[in-house]
């Protein structure tokens, strides 16, 4: 095998492989990254048990001048070695035993690899295969961003660590949730011919977002119940789908309030970020906050360290004045998954979860947050 190629096409393409290898692996070849050349492209495949990643490349002779078609499993130091390299054009030769030369004007490495054949086959897609779902690229970033952050990081319930895409006939719900928070998206969508539950490691889909093309949409397909994949554009994510049956998180949701408030996003961020200083680094810190009169509190207290008290206004209040706790960490996160000028924050009662929401213009999607209460003396 031997070809040139411009350095920023093969690193760009080696950098989203490499969002498919573990970060520790017991099986070598798994260790390493797939090239493979042809006539007609390059592709580049890293894969662990869970995750692979495959990215395509056109060989347009321009970039990529191709003398010698085939295939090698590259160690994945190789992504650090070209990093270093100078801009411009780079071979890549490699022989019987799969070493390869990696050369660039001055510079030159030699570095052991592994059999191609040995790696793991890849399923294919049929080219007249129809994806399960089609979602428009930047509405994929918005729904992860305003779910996966909620799922479990325990292994205790690992279900919990999946975002559920729930197909219905007329809708797609997204959700995730640890059973303290949940976060869920509902988008439309009214050709749905199956119904059908699929849940996707959370880290999976945290991952695509490093390695998609957002102005492209992501195709969805379904291979069986343990394996999914997406593609977008000419890269491919394949994705172990989680087992079991995901808990019917619907009927936490409360459809009635008994109060309602309307906040300026950022100030109520900021008020959030004020009140967690004075619990340690990556620690919850519990917030009380009190609704009555004009404006709105939020108080915080470590024990031997201090209490805070931050106030702000509201531009619409409806209902009963309230005071209630809550995790400053979990109020923060969901604040940060939105863009809106304002959210809404809706109250059952003190010991009742409650729900924020942004306040958005038409045609946004439908999400919510929602927060269990912190019972405090």
């Amino acid at each position: 095998m031997k070809f040139t190629v411009k350095k920023a096409v093969i690193l760009d393409a080696l950098e989203k492989a490499v969002k498919g290898l573990a970060n520790t692996t017991s099986i070598p070849i798994l260790g390493g990254i797939l090239l493979e050349i042809s006539n007609d492209e390059l592709v580049l495949t890293g894969s662990s048990n869970d995750t692979t990643v495959r990215e395509v490349v056109p060989v347009d002779n321009e970039d990529i001048i191709l003398e010698t078609p085939g295939a090698t499993v590259l160690q994945r130091k190789t992504l650090e070695i070209i990093k270093k390299m100078k801009d411009g054009d780079i071979t890549f030769s490699t022989d019987e035993k799969d070493f390869t030369t990696i050369t660039s004007k001055s510079v030159e490495f030699e570095i052991a690899g592994h059999d191609a054949k040995e790696f793991p086959v890849l399923p294919e897609i049929d080219k007249g295969q129809k994806a399960s779902i089609i979602l428009n690229g930047k509405e994929f970033q918005d729904i992860v961003r305003k779910t996966s952050f909620c799922a479990a990081t325990s292994e205790t319930r690992p279900l919990l660590q999946a975002v559920l895409f729930d197909i219905k006939s007329d809708c797609i719900n997204f959700t995730a949730t640890d059973s303290h928070r949940l976060g869920r998206v509902i988008y439309p969508s009214s050709n749905n011919e199956v119904e059908c539950q699929y849940p996707v490691p959370s880290d999976s889909v945290v991952k695509m977002t490093k390695v998609f093309d957002f102005t492209l949409d992501v195709e969805i397909f379904v291979l069986s119940n343990s394996q999914a994949v997406f593609r977008n554009g000419k890269t491919t994510f394949y994705c172990r789908l989680l087992e079991g049956n995901y808990p019917d998180t619907s009927r936490l949701i409360p459809t009635d309030f008994q109060t309602e408030i309307r906040l300026n996003r950022k100030e109520f961020e900021k008020a959030l970020e004020q009140c967690a200083i004075l619990a340690d680094d990556g620690k919850n810190s519990v917030v009380k906050m009190e609704i009555q009169g004009l404006m709105v509190s939020l108080k915080s207290a470590v024990s031997q360290r201090g209490k805070g008290k931050v106030e702000i206004s509201y531009s619409d209040f409806v209902g009963e004045e309230l005071a209630i706790s809550f995790s400053s960490k979990y109020a923060l996160d969901s604040v940060k998954a939105y863009d809106s000028e304002e959210v809404t924050l809706q109250f059952m009662g003190a010991m009742r979860p409650f729900i924020i929401k942004p306040v958005q213009a038409a045609g946004g999607l439908n999400s919510i947050q929602l927060i269990l209460p912190v019972r405090t003396n």
